[in-house]
């Protein structure tokens, strides 16, 4: 469940493949960048109502405007009362964002943004591979076919940050900007899952839990950035020190009294019956980190440019069962890179490359093989190579790319209790995006993504197979 509030965004990034050397641990994939809109010191205010489809309704609002000749503040909200395509799913969201920007001179300007968001749904199960993606012998799946349990399944998420930085100018050329990060996920949730069909393949096996989760996220940076010219070569840097904390807390019971589901006429087994629950776990998981990274921009000629830069993480981890001493410990630390390059052969053509790391930890970061040692971070990098048109009113570009993850966790086959770092899977694709803006009031964008995902190496009899999702 998603829990951006969209009406305080200005954009939205997504920057492609591993993306940590600035930002830390990372989904290979890549990560999404989004930037709130500023306070302006000019008054200014809109509403909007938006009515849809699925008894959608939704009031947004936007207000900004100067509190004095230093002060500027900006406020927003969002509330939304909506079905959806999928039957008995609504969806009930709540934003509210402040912004505040005091410019205490010339060479000093501090930044607040506190926001919540709320989400209240249910948790949907999906739908079955047959019926869907194959055959089960009778007919397709209607894609609003809900097969959880509607009179207990829910999620109920809320989500409050606060981050706050101040932009000091050394110099004309130098900045320096210290920067805190409070965020906190919390959710409570029943949720029904669908597992294997029957041999008839409209039954499906079900079953369930309940619980939350409950994560905090606490990040402290310090960023120097600035520009020098050596030997008439000209470098954009920026380098900095980044300590963060996670804690996190996950606890569940399993629902024993869950039925199979017919597809084909879903008959819901408790909308006369109250669920059993039966305790399962109640565990912390809490990660202490610590980096410095350096990135340096260096403009070689008018038309050539080069970009490269390092990090190296400290991580400590632990989980356990909450209330209790930490059952596993693990500390672990790990240099990413990258480099990039772009040659601007003419003013609307350009070539570019490059190759870049990342490293992950969700997935390993207190746990430990058979032996005791700690396993590793999951890696991963991509090298990536393209050309850029920019022409008139038309914008393209055309990629190809590799992404590798390593040192994957699969079951160690000599203690099936326990992972290995053995596992290893690869994407290779081709990217073509384009933009075309006939008017000034009417833009065209396309795009096309072919991937070739593959298990390369694996443990568990599905090496060489395709990657699920």
């Amino acid at each position: 469940e998603q829990t951006i509030a969209l009406e305080d965004k200005q954009q939205v990034e997504v920057l492609k493949g591993p993306s940590g050397v600035l930002y830390g641990q990372s989904a290979v994939g890549g990560i999404i960048s989004i930037i709130t809109r500023r306070p302006q010191a000019d008054d200014a205010a809109h509403m909007a109502v938006t009515i849809g489809n699925y008894d959608q309704r939704m009031l947004s609002f936007d207000m900004t405007g100067g509190l004095t000749d230093a002060l500027s503040f900006r406020v927003t909200g969002e509330v939304e009362r909506s079905g959806t395509f999928v039957d008995f799913q609504d969806m009930n969201r709540v934003n509210g964002a402040i912004s505040l920007r005091y410019a205490a001179s010339d060479r000093v300007v501090a930044n607040l943004v506190a926001e919540y968001v709320e989400r209240d749904t249910r948790r949907n199960p999906g739908l079955p591979v047959p019926g869907t993606v194959t055959s089960n012998g009778v007919r397709a799946l209607d894609r609003n076919l809900y097969l959880g349990e509607p009179a207990i399944d829910s999620l109920f998420s809320h989500a409050p940050l606060v981050q706050a930085w101040v932009d000091v100018a050394l110099s004309d050329n130098w900045t320096v900007t210290p920067r805190f990060q409070f965020s906190e996920f919390n959710t409570r949730f029943y949720q029904i899952r669908l597992r294997a069909p029957q041999a008839n393949l409209t039954t499906i096996n079900r079953n369930g839990r309940q619980g939350h989760e409950n994560d905090a996220y606490y990040i402290a940076q310090v960023d120097v950035s600035g520009r020098l010219s050596t030997g008439g070569i000209t470098h954009q840097l920026l380098f900095g020190f980044e300590q963060d904390w996670e804690r996190g807390r996950f606890t569940q019971s399993n629902l024993t009294n869950v039925t199979p589901i017919n597809v084909l006429a879903p008959s819901y087994a408790f909308n006369g019956a109250d669920p059993v629950a039966v305790f399962a776990f109640d565990n912390f998981y809490n990660i202490n980190g610590q980096a410095l990274y350096l990135q340096d921009q260096i403009d070689l000629t008018p038309r050539w440019n080069l970009i490269g830069a390092v990090r190296h993480s400290w991580i400590d981890a632990s989980d356990g069962p909450f209330g209790s001493a930490a059952a596993n410990q693990a500390s672990t630390s790990t240099t990413i890179w990258q480099i990039g390059s772009t040659y601007r052969l003419t003013d609307a053509f350009s070539l570019y490359a490059g190759y870049n790391t990342g490293f992950d930890v969700e997935s390993s970061a207190a746990a430990r093989s058979a032996s005791g040692d700690p396993l590793l971070p999951e890696e991963s990098w991509q090298a990536e190579v393209g050309m850029r048109i920019t022409a008139g009113s038309f914008r393209g570009s055309l990629s190809a790319f590799e992404i590798r993850r390593s040192n994957a966790l699969t079951t160690d086959p000599a203690n099936p209790d326990f992972s290995i770092n053995v596992g290893e899977q690869r994407v290779r694709g081709i990217e073509a995006e384009g933009e075309w803006r006939p008017t000034e009031w009417w833009t065209l964008r396309a795009g096309y993504a072919w991937l070739d995902p593959r298990i390369t190496k694996s443990n568990a009899g599905d090496e060489g197979l395709r990657l699920g999702d």
